[in-house]
């Protein structure tokens, strides 16, 4: 009688289904602002349906793609299947779990945890330095002022890693970028400089955030303008402008 339950155990085991597994999976769980958060969802089934999600935890998708990987090890065939769907998060949320259909069942992934960093300044001593530097702080509604962005990198590096410099957006300002950029040295750094012309469209005080140097060679991925690779990300300081109103005489 034992060895018969056995073995009715083991062919139970030899002919139950394997279920496919879905996951979810981010590409950093941590990040700054202005950073974009990549969510994959995969599953090896054979059949496989995705949510279609309009947005993450209130975070509009931005867009998404479609892959697939098909491998045979011994002589057994097995395909993945993911969906990749990029955001913009504002703020440390948590990723619910989702529903996938997976050979005509459901399946849930994991919620993921995604914690938003308030970035560091860099200083003066560090390989890279971001600054920016405005003529005026106060102006009047109607007037423009003169944004510089500086770039720092050490004389000693040896890289010569490609650099691109983006620039906060802040409700109300403009920014227009002249189109001649500046070089100098100094004693410890080449200087890269940038110059904007800057302009209001409402009174009030203005927090401009921080501008961001990333640092490094970009690889295409699925999406074909995001990069895979790891990029150094250097944060500027922040500014603080006060627009006022123009007086009622004008």
């Amino acid at each position: 009688m034992i060895m018969n339950k056995i073995l009715g155990n083991l062919l139970f085991l030899m002919s139950a289904p394997i279920f496919a597994l879905s996951t979810a999976s981010v590409n950093q769980t941590w990040f700054y602002p202005g950073d974009q958060i990549i969510l994959t969802l995969s599953s090896d089934g054979d059949k496989v349906s995705f949510p279609s999600l309009s947005n993450i935890s209130g975070n509009p998708v931005l867009y998404t793609s479609n892959s697939q990987k098909i491998s045979i090890v011994n002589n057994k065939r097995s395909k993945q299947s993911s969906k990749s769907y990029i955001f913009k998060p504002a703020k440390s949320l948590n990723i619910p779990a989702y529903t996938l259909m997976v050979d005509g069942d459901k399946q849930s992934t994991r919620a993921i945890e995604i914690t938003l960093k308030n970035p560091s300044q860099a200083k003066v001593g560090d390989d890279y330095v971001l600054q920016i530097e405005a003529d005026r702080q106060t102006f009047f509604l109607g007037d423009e002022i003169n944004l510089k962005v500086i770039f720092k990198e050490k004389k000693s590096l040896t890289s010569n890693s490609p650099v691109s410099i983006a620039m906060p957006e802040v409700k109300d300002l403009l920014f227009i970028k002249n189109q001649k950029s500046t070089q100098s040295t100094d004693d410890n750094y080449n200087i890269h400089t940038l110059s904007y012309r800057l302009s209001a469209d409402n009174f009030g005080t203005f927090n401009i955030p921080s501008a961001v140097a990333s640092i490094g060679n970009q690889n295409n991925n699925i999406f074909g303008n995001l990069s895979t690779a790891k990029i150094r990300k250097i944060h500027s300081n922040p500014l603080t402008l006060t627009v006022k109103p123009l007086p009622d005489a004008l």
